[in-house]
C-alpha cells in the first residue's frame, strides 16, 4: 500500500514538533506504521535533514531528564613545544555525565 509522501513527511514533522508518540498520530496523516517504517528507513540511510534529527534528539534528551542541547567542552591539548595550552577544538558531550 502506498501513501502520499507529503502526508508521511508532514506526520514526521508533527511527531517532531509536538513530541507525540508514533501510535498517537492523528488520522489525518498516513498510518503510523507506514510513517514509522519510512522514518526508520531514512534514518538508517542518513537521509533525514540534520535539523529534523537535531529536534528529535533534543526531545529525546529532555525526555531523559537532560538539557535539550549537549554541553560544549573545550579540549585543551598542548600546542608546540612549550607548556602553553590553547583550546584545540570543541566537542559535544553526549553522555549523561555532562548535561
Amino acid at each position: 500500500m502506498s501513501h502520499d509522501p507529503r502526508a508521511v513527511i508532514d506526520a514526521i514533522g508533527y511527531v517532531t514538533k509536538y513530541g507525540v508518540q508514533w501510535r498517537a498520530l492523528a488520522v489525518d496523516f498516513a498510518p503510523w506504521e507506514a510513517v514509522y517504517a519510512f522514518f526508520e528507513r531514512c534514518s538508517a540511510r542518513g537521509l533525514l535533514p540534520d535539523r529534523l534529527v537535531d529536534r528529535l534528539r533534543g526531545r529525546l534528551r529532555v525526555a531523559l531528564g537532560r538539557r535539550e542541547l549537549p554541553t560544549p567542552v573545550f579540549d585543551r591539548l598542548p600546542v608546540g613545544q612549550g607548556s602553553r595550552q590553547a583550546p584545540r577544538c570543541i566537542k559535544w558531550v553526549w553522555s549523561g555525565v555532562a548535561g
